[in-house]
């Protein structure tokens, strides 16, 4: 609105500016050429008297739309002027009388109404340039958001699976969606350059609905699933909290309708919303699991844990790093695992990379767990072919992954 109200108005006051300076130009040109006028019939007057009594008090001299007035001197010159809009004065030089012109708000209407119709025009034909000048600006904003928009019509965003393991048993029980863009000229891209640019744009759930609605297919037709499979889905708080978002995803899930489970997983910080913990009450009641996501960085206890109906709890990778060092933060691990037992909550490690912290993770007791250890996130179609078949062999060790294939695990 501002762009094309601005131009218009900007153009209105240029109009009364200019109205305003002509129309005080022509008032101290009439004053200027009525004091030469009456000079001149003064000097023919002389033998009159003096100038004081030729030209005594205040004389009107009408002139519509403008007022012209005579004064003796100038000591009545506030008094003729104010009930006056624009006025101005002139001095004799030599009889010492003084003439003053001015418009009042009927004399100045008058005089500017013939003006009127050219400044509506352009007015509105500024207005017309501003709405011109809207349509065709563009913020990095809109063309991020077009540029997401067109990758998402193309199905260029994937969900990729990352496996989750039974540390007791070394089967996979589940898989964590992570969002990757399979550009056309960059290959395939980690979420770190696309997902805060969808979060901002307001995309970040039309991707994610994307994406699981491919997944969910290539599980649907796997024949091997195990009982209590789970598909891990990262949503923020923002998302959970629009309704109609919840309800089409819950529409879209089907929980309870699938041979397998959906798990909604939502940070650790995003769960502390007052606002948030009925919502993710009535996701479980609606048949999803719910996972606390990042568990640790913001570590608030076991009561803070049992007033949240949570099913899993996933520890943050930068407490699982603490394993095997004399890192400050590395009893947060033992105190997670403590609270996980009296409260009933399956923990989840994420980020697990070696051998040894995946040991001592299965000793604490910590059910699952996944990383770079057993695998990066791959394709929903290598996932089934290479993971669902056939069980973990610990003695086989978890295997190294180059560079290339580390994508961030939080995505």
């Amino acid at each position: 609105m501002a762009w094309v109200a601005a131009p218009a108005l900007a153009f209105l006051l240029a109009c009364v500016m200019l109205a305003v300076a002509l129309a005080q130009g022509e008032l101290r040109q009439e004053a200027h050429r009525r004091v030469e006028i009456l000079d001149a019939d003064l000097d023919q007057l002389g033998a009159a008297g003096s100038p004081a009594r030729a030209v005594s008090g205040q004389i009107s001299l009408p002139t519509d739309p403008m007022r012209l007035s005579v004064l003796a001197d100038g000591k009545g010159a506030a008094a003729a002027s104010g009930d006056l809009l624009l006025s101005t004065q002139a001095r004799s030089p030599r009889h010492g009388h003084v003439v003053q012109a001015g418009f009042d708000a009927h004399g100045l209407w008058e005089r500017s109404r013939p003006a009127l119709p050219l400044a509506a025009a352009g007015a509105l034909a500024c207005a017309l340039l501003g709405l011109v000048a809207l349509r065709q600006r563009r913020s990095p904003d809109d063309d991020i958001r077009e540029g997401l928009q067109r990758a998402l019509a193309r199905g260029e965003f994937e969900g990729h699976l990352q496996p989750i393991i039974e540390l007791a048993s070394g089967r996979c029980v589940g898989a964590e969606m992570l969002m990757r863009w399979r550009h056309p000229t960059e290959g395939l891209v980690g979420p770190a350059s696309f997902l805060p640019l969808a979060r901002a744009t307001g995309l970040i759930t039309e991707m994610t609905e994307s994406c699981f609605r491919r997944v969910a297919d290539q599980l649907d037709a796997c024949g091997h699933l195990g009982e209590g499979f789970m598909l891990s889905v990262n949503f923020t708080g923002a998302q959970l909290m629009r309704e109609a978002d919840c309800e089409r995803f819950t529409a879209m899930a089907r929980p309870g309708g699938r041979r397998w489970y959906t798990v909604i997983e939502v940070s650790e910080t995003d769960a502390r919303d007052p606002a948030l913990p009925p919502r993710l009450a009535r996701l479980q009641d609606a048949g999803f699991l719910i996972a606390l996501d990042d568990f640790g960085t913001a570590y608030g206890g076991t009561r803070w844990l049992e007033r949240l109906p949570v099913d899993l709890v996933k520890i943050d990778n930068r407490i699982v790093a603490t394993i095997g060092t004399d890192s400050v933060m590395r009893p947060v691990l033992d105190a997670i695992v403590l609270a996980s037992r009296q409260t009933g909550v399956h923990l989840i490690a994420e980020a697990v990379e070696t051998r040894a912290q995946a040991a001592h993770l299965r000793q604490l007791g910590v059910s699952c767990a996944q990383g770079f250890a057993y695998s990066a996130a791959m394709s929903a179609e290598d996932f089934t072919q290479r993971w669902l078949p056939e069980l973990i062999r610990e003695e086989e060790g978890p295997r190294t992954l180059s560079g290339a294939d580390r994508h961030p695990v939080d995505a």
